[in-house]
């Protein structure tokens, strides 16, 4: 899929939407927020829905695209999905093993996940003038690597 992106669909990062371009539809993207990845997808041609824990302003566009739920139950059918995905959600949870369950059973294939790399390179610690993204106020959990096994 050739990527064409609009200012209207809010923050979309380059390079989740070309990872999204590799992969099959249908699309659920799991705390989709204002629903900007929901909204490249379809003008792609793509089937894709989102889901957040509250209602976006932006959603009055397209309501039957989005709904109002939780990332630990997923109101989906079983592998009803071709792929999941989940931008920066899983570090604002309380159980996100829990999540990525979910995530799994209602995908077919594709379960794609990105977390904060809260990496700060020494120069920048140094420079005094970075943001760190390791605020514990902001992070419900720290995330480790692990590997689900769809099977």
């Amino acid at each position: 899929m050739s990527i064409n992106y609009r200012k209207s669909w809010g923050k979309v990062v380059r390079e989740r939407a070309e990872a999204l371009s590799a992969l099959e539809g249908p699309f659920l993207d799991v705390g989709c927020s204002s629903g900007g990845y929901v909204s490249l997808l379809v003008s792609q041609g793509e089937t894709a829905v989102g889901m957040d824990i509250e209602e976006n302003e932006t959603w009055k566009h397209s309501p039957e695209r989005f709904s109002v739920g939780s990332t630990q139950a997923l109101e989906y059918h079983d592998n009803e999905f071709e792929t999941v995905y989940s931008f920066e959600v899983l570090e604002h949870l309380d159980q996100p093993a829990l999540a990525l369950q979910e995530m799994v059973k209602v995908s077919r294939q594709n379960v794609l996940i990105s977390v904060p790399d809260c990496e700060v390179p020494k120069i920048f610690r140094q420079s005094g003038l970075t943001f760190n993204a390791m605020n514990p106020s902001y992070y419900i959990c720290m995330l480790t690597v692990c590997q689900l096994n769809k099977r």
